[in-house]
């Protein structure tokens, strides 16, 4: 049985719940619902023996009685009713066999109010809908007419039926989910050189470090050693590999360069509103260093790995609820393969070359 989603305000206490179809979630309800009926059962039998009589009975009947019972029922309701079943935090338990909820609307609305004040993880991804449909909790769905007014997109975006990964240092950022390693890496990448012609920066230039001849011959001799089985599988890969090369090219290409400055009269410091540099500690180290006047030539080594922010157990679980969300809304186009596509391509790593002006120099401009 597949698994969808909706989302129902709990009756008792009033907090929004998740409820998915499936003979498991069926079958905790089943054993719930019996497990207290045996629970009175047995609590009834139990008075015969006086209080303590009355709670080993309660227990009893819990476990045993209602477990079995719980089992067989639970299983039937999952199997021939699939029913969406509610376990509120609050206690309360209970379902509906309703699959197109209104109520999902509802919480899409009050969802978009409150979005911006959700802890970061739980707010992480997010999906841009038209048609709001079931709503999976691996990801938030927010229509592109009722967007928050304090989140940002890239130039030419939001687009509907596309994923983003909010910034892990600018929070009310969202980037496209299949560039978004990328943009990351170039945004380090502006502020680490904003940083270094700051302090004083002669020279700057970044290359790239992919490594590929030694992947290259590992593979060879993998190929090698495997005989057919593995040329088979290779033959099977090539394609992607293409694919993958001719994205590295193109990073490459747009993130390549270099840059030279002049020397002025302001003497090395920090800039202000730093946001990489606060969790980089090897920035930390050379750029005191730097203003310490005990470094004119510096290197560092800037990847993609440094900035991920999706681990692949999330990948695998958003992969599936946008099948889902395709499967259950009419107006929804998802390629997951192409979506997922770029998850695909190894860490890319730039090497980057600083070189100062010695700090005595800035004492001699400021006495001319």
């Amino acid at each position: 049985m597949s698994k969808t989603v909706i989302w129902q305000r709990c009756p008792k206490c009033g907090q929004w719940c998740k409820a998915e179809t499936g003979t498991l979630a069926n079958f905790v309800k089943g054993v719930y619902d019996c497990g207290v009926l045996g629970q009175k059962a047995g609590e009834s039998v139990g008075e015969i023996f006086g209080e303590k009589g009355k709670y080993i009975g309660k227990e009893i009947g819990q476990w045993v009685v209602g477990m079995s019972l719980g089992a067989a029922n639970g299983l039937k309701e999952g199997v021939l009713n699939g029913k969406y079943v509610f376990d509120c935090k609050c206690g309360n338990f209970w379902s509906t066999d309703d699959p197109n909820d209104k109520q999902n609307a509802e919480y899409a609305v009050e969802l978009a109010q409150e979005f911006s004040s959700l802890p970061y993880l739980q707010r992480k991804h997010l999906f841009i809908c038209d048609e709001l449909g079931l709503l999976p909790s691996s990801f938030k769905v927010l229509s592109k007419y009722s967007l928050p007014s304090d989140i940002a997109f890239p130039t030419g975006h939001p687009i509907e039926n596309t994923l983003y990964v909010c910034h892990p240092y600018r929070q009310n950022s969202y980037l496209p989910y299949d560039t978004y390693e990328i943009e990351l890496l170039r945004d380090e990448l502006r502020e680490f050189r904003k940083i270094m012609r700051n302090l004083g920066a002669k020279h700057i230039d970044y290359s790239d470090f992919f490594k590929r001849d030694e992947e290259k011959k590992n593979s060879l001799n993998r190929l090698i050693q495997g005989g057919a089985d593995n040329l088979k599988y290779a033959i099977r890969g090539s394609r992607e590999k293409e694919f993958q090369s001719e994205v590295e090219k193109g990073i490459q290409s747009s993130l390549e360069g270099s840059w030279d400055y002049l020397i002025t009269k302001e003497k090395p410091k920090l800039p202000e509103n730093l946001v990489w540099y606060n969790h980089r500690e090897e920035w930390k180290e050379e750029c005191e260093s730097r203003l310490a006047g005990q470094t004119i030539r510096s290197s560092f080594k800037i990847s993609t790995a440094s900035s991920e922010t999706t681990t692949e157990q999330e990948r695998e679980q958003i992969k599936a609820d946008l099948k889902v969300l395709q499967a259950a809304s009419t107006d929804v186009s998802i390629n997951t393969t192409k979506l997922l596509s770029q998850k695909n391509i190894s860490e890319l790593s730039w090497k980057v070359n600083v070189d100062f002006y010695p700090l005595p120099d800035y004492d001699d401009i400021s006495l001319e």
